[in-house]
């Protein structure tokens, strides 16, 4: 989590964990799009006095558009082991109960609140990323992605500063699974030549 009410602390201290699942399809070699649903949790620190670890749970979804730059600048082949995708994306995500020390329940300070916050929010995300993908087997890639998502959920030590966005990076690591057809047909360019004789 970025900005807001986060006071200075260790970078140790501040990763968390998330999961992933999305789902998708390739149209061309080099155009995709994708749904992907992403969750976790995300801390911020309240300043001292009375420093503490506000703990925001989020949930989101959004619909990428997805380039690969590999098969889009280079020759087609289908046994590369290396690809570069960057993507944006829309969608909408839900931050769930926020607590501070390890209790559930409305830790909102009313008198600093945005206007109709709640401990339930939801919001419009815009996203972009990149993945790097490495080709394992015919129907299998490991996955390394970098991704950058910006939401209005009103995040515990964001929401009292009335910023623009709740701003959160995510990089995760997993298998992509290619189902059906794992390969693209490949046209002989017509040998006008022959067509001619």
């Amino acid at each position: 989590m970025f900005k807001g009410q986060n006071a200075p602390t260790p970078y140790k201290d501040r990763p968390s964990f998330a999961a992933a699942l999305s789902l998708g399809k390739w149209h061309t070699p080099y155009y995709a799009n994708r749904l992907k649903i992403v969750g976790g949790e995300t801390y911020t620190f309240h300043p001292a006095p009375g420093s503490y670890r506000n703990d925001n749970y989020y949930v989101g979804g959004h619909y990428d558009f997805m380039f690969d730059v590999v098969n889009y600048f280079a020759k087609y082949n289908a046994k590369r082991v290396f690809h570069l995708v960057p993507y944006v994306g829309l969608g909408a995500g839900y931050k769930h109960h926020t607590t501070t020390g390890g209790a559930f329940g409305d830790v909102f300070d009313a008198t600093k609140r945005v206007a109709g916050a709640t401990t339930n929010d939801f919001g419009g995300v815009v996203d972009a990323g990149v993945i790097f993908k490495f080709r394992l087997g015919r129907r299998v890639d490991l996955n390394l992605e970098a991704q950058m998502l910006a939401t209005k959920t009103n995040m515990m030590g964001t929401s009292w500063k009335k910023q623009g966005a709740d701003l959160m990076a995510f990089a995760t690591a997993g298998l992509g699974f290619n189902l059906g057809k794992p390969e693209w047909d490949v046209l002989t360019p017509m040998d006008w030549a022959l067509v001619n004789d």
